[in-house]
C-alpha cells in the first residue's frame, strides 16, 4: 500500500515482497533492509513515486547500515503530477552490511509515496 511520508523528515521505506531473490537479500522480518550475504561490490537501486503536490521539494537517498548516505536523487515538485524518481549507484559493502531506500518530502504536511505495481516503490541490490 501507499507509504505516508511525514513532512520534513527522512522515512525508510518498507517492502513487503520479492520478485527474486537469490542471494537472500531480502528478510521481511526487517522490511526496510537489504542485507548482503558477502563482501563485494554491489549495484543498488530503487523507484519511489510521491503523489501529486505543488508544494517544497523531493527526494529519495540510499543509505549503508542506518548513517552513511551513499546516494541522492532530488527535486522540487510538480503541480498537478506524481514525482518519481530512480536512484542507482555501485558500492563497495561488507558482509552484513545493509541498505536502505529513504524518501524524504516538505509539503507542510503527510505525503504518500503511492504503490504502483512493478514501479513504486522499488528497491534492489545486485553483486558485481
Amino acid at each position: 500500500g501507499d507509504q505516508s511520508i511525514s513532512t520534513g523528515a527522512s522515512t525508510a521505506l518498507s517492502f513487503n515482497s520479492e520478485r527474486f531473490d537469490a542471494r537472500d537479500f531480502f528478510d521481511a522480518g526487517a522490511p526496510t533492509k537489504l542485507t548482503t550475504p558477502v563482501a563485494g561490490k554491489f549495484t543498488i537501486g530503487g523507484h519511489a513515486a510521491f503523489e501529486s503536490n505543488s508544494t517544497g521539494y523531493r527526494f529519495v537517498v540510499i543509505r549503508v547500515n542506518g548513517t552513511a548516505e551513499i546516494a541522492i536523487n532530488m527535486t522540487t515538485a510538480i503541480s498537478g503530477n506524481i514525482t518519481g524518481f530512480s536512484i542507482t549507484t555501485e558500492y563497495q559493502l561488507a558482509a552484513n552490511d545493509y541498505v536502505e531506500l529513504l524518501a524524504f518530502q516538505n509539503s507542510g504536511g503527510n505525503l504518500n509515496v503511492s504503490a504502483i505495481g512493478n514501479y513504486s516503490p522499488e528497491f534492489w541490490i545486485a553483486l558485481q
